[in-house]
């Protein structure tokens, strides 16, 4: 399943170095930049840091993201990524701002029947069937001239492919989608912005526990969240993995569950520095008091018996430091 956070048509960032720092800007709008971090080594993995900015009216907080990345095209390429999930989750951010500004309208193409033709052979393309034609059919979508013997060749293909995926309803709907896509592609249709329809509710970082805290983590390292009807998923370069801790056979774990498993929970601490401290609570001398702490944020938290382990402390901090306060998790992930 793919994410629809790359389908987002994002506006031209603008770069502009500004005393040892780069600066992004969408339609004159600062939404973020890219600045090296003063101490750490250069080579390092986190050697720059990249802030998404929030948009006028937000409290409290200065950035709506941050991360840190090895070079300054890393950190470009990372700020855009954020730009995307801004935009896709309606996150705060300047970015949101600036795409508020009424944009020219889109002058659309009117489709004619060859145009459809066109389309169908590309379909065929992105489905592996081959079509001969898809060289004749680019350039009749892209405002060439077609002589009308290769259109009754395009339109008899088109019908050929046609034929070829009707028989199987799963494929049917991947070619509506291609089209589709396609059709925005050539400017026949616009492309909308996708909308988060998905009931949430507010909840502070510092009771995040369980799933809930797991999917922020995901938010947080990149991934989406989708659903089968039976099982959760998270979803991330094309691949689907369940969200929660699961067992299979002999009670080995599997799934993501950053909050549970230092396999996985681990490298995020060490990436990006979380330091977890025992502490002696002084108002209960039998309970420990666990400071996670990084270079954005600190997290204080109570361990008590299994409830709040180091871990989860660790990934309240991370997810801390990029949401802030709280945030809003889908009501199908119980608490």
């Amino acid at each position: 399943m793919k994410s629809n956070i790359k389908e987002v048509k994002l506006p031209e960032i603008v770069w502009e170095d500004a005393r040892g720092r780069v600066v992004a800007f969408v339609n004159g709008v600062e939404i973020g930049h890219v600045a090296r971090h003063d101490f750490r080594p250069r080579g390092a993995s986190d050697a720059f840091m990249v802030f998404l900015a929030h948009s006028d009216g937000a409290v409290g907080r200065k950035f709506a993201a941050t991360d840190d990345v090895a070079s300054e095209d890393a950190g470009k390429a990372r700020l855009q990524e954020m730009a995307y999930a801004a935009l896709a989750n309606e996150t705060p951010s300047d970015l949101l701002g600036a795409m508020k500004v009424d944009q020219p309208a889109v002058r659309l193409r009117s489709m004619t029947r060859g145009d459809g033709n066109a389309i169908m052979v590309l379909v065929a393309e992105r489905m592996g069937l081959n079509p001969a034609l898809v060289a004749e059919a680019t350039r009749q979508l892209e405002g060439g001239t077609v002589h009308p013997m290769t259109g009754a060749a395009i339109e008899k293909e088109a019908a050929a492919m046609n034929d070829r995926l009707r028989v199987d309803a799963k494929r049917i709907a991947q070619a509506n989608a291609y089209a589709d896509d396609l059709k925005m592609l050539y400017s026949f249709a616009e492309r909308k912005l996708p909308s988060n329809k998905a009931d949430t509710v507010r909840v502070n970082v510092q009771e995040l526990s369980g799933v809930r805290l797991d999917w922020a983590v995901a938010r947080c390292e990149g991934y989406s969240l989708t659903t089968d009807g039976i099982s959760q998923l998270v979803e991330k370069d094309g691949k689907l993995i369940i969200l929660g801790p699961v067992t299979y056979g002999q009670g080995i774990p599997c799934g993501y569950s950053p909050s549970n498993y230092w396999e996985q929970g681990g490298p995020i601490t060490k990436r990006h520095r979380i330091n977890v401290h025992y502490c002696r609570d002084l108002r209960d001398r039998n309970g420990l008091y666990i400071h996670a702490s990084m270079d954005t944020h600190s997290f204080h938290g109570y361990w008590r018996g299994d409830h709040d382990k180091p871990l989860v402390a660790a990934m309240r901090c991370y997810v801390a430091s990029k949401f802030s306060e709280s945030i809003d998790v889908p009501t199908s992930l119980t608490a």
